[in-house]
């Protein structure tokens, strides 16, 4: 099962040359230091101007994470863009349907949490609706930013070295243990945050290419804002559906639906139809040779 689920190999270390593990740690270090740096201080210095909109205007600045990683490619390392999963060839338009997806996800989980009694509708935001087009911009770069770093980088390094499975795990490990000081954080919201690094982790290795998940995730976070839940510990700065919380543990409590364990039941069940597809070829930089 987890070699349907996570298909790849290690690759052509010609294909794959993109420098010592060291400076590899180094860079991913240095990318979350500015992942979780440079928002807050745009949000810190923006505020006193722009009070409202400040939150959701710090979400670009995620972005600053890929400096470090931009460096890194420039003096370390000679891969080729497909070693990253950022091949031209793998962005096709069945691609961009993960966004949309993203969102049927987080409504099949709120149809539940209202069908259980732990959510109820309690109003929605028409002023908030004109900012729509910010919040999905500001979705997009931050969720696309943290794959780049966690499965453009880091899943991509690990799998040069380890393989599919093995590099699904700690890429996924890693990326809920960069949620572990949100606030409100459970361990049931780690869990899930996991998962979804798994689902991700397989996404990519599968398609090849980083957009599905990029899109997936972007489709999730925005998706949180629009229903006015928390996202991860924190709640979004516009609102435009409201919901009261009615059962903590199934709701997920202050980390949002994150921590829900009906969303635990939900990926793990994903996991396993996705392990049933039948996955692209294993490694296409060898099978090229």
């Amino acid at each position: 099962m987890l070699r349907r689920l996570f298909p790849e190999e290690r690759c052509a270390a010609e294909t794959m040359r993109r420098g010592g593990l060291f400076e590899e740690a180094v860079a991913f270090l240095f990318a979350y230091l500015f992942l979780l740096l440079f928002p807050s201080l745009s949000q810190l210095f923006l505020s006193p101007f722009f009070p409202k909109t400040a939150p959701l205007v710090s979400l670009f600045f995620t972005a600053a994470a890929l400096l470090p990683l931009l460096l890194f490619l420039r003096i370390f390392s000679r891969a080729k863009a497909e070693a990253f999963y950022l091949s031209r060839g793998s962005i096709r338009v069945k691609g961009l349907l993960y966004f949309p997806l993203g969102i049927a996800l987080f409504v099949f989980l709120v149809g539940l949490l209202c069908l259980t009694g732990a959510f109820k509708y309690v109003g929605a935001s028409r002023e908030s609706l004109s900012y729509l087009p910010l919040l999905f911009f500001a979705y997009l770069v931050q969720g696309s930013t943290e794959e780049l770093l966690c499965r453009g980088f880091l899943l991509s390094a690990l799998s040069a070295r380890f393989g599919g499975a093995v590099s699904a795990l700690i890429s996924a490990a890693v990326f809920s243990l960069m949620h572990v000081f949100n606030p409100a954080v459970s361990l049931i919201g780690l869990l899930n945050i996991f998962l979804f690094g798994l689902l991700f982790a397989s996404l990519t290795q599968r398609t090849k290419s980083l957009l599905p998940a990029a899109l997936l995730h972007a489709g999730w976070n925005f998706s949180l804002s629009l229903f006015g839940v928390r996202i991860s510990g924190t709640m979004p700065a516009f609102s435009v559906l409201f919901f009261e919380n009615r059962r903590p543990f199934l709701s997920g409590a202050n980390f949002g639906p994150e921590a829900s364990p009906l969303l635990s039941v939900a990926l793990i069940a994903i996991l396993f139809l996705l392990a049933f597809l039948k996955p692209r070829p294993i490694c296409k930089y060898e099978a090229e040779k």
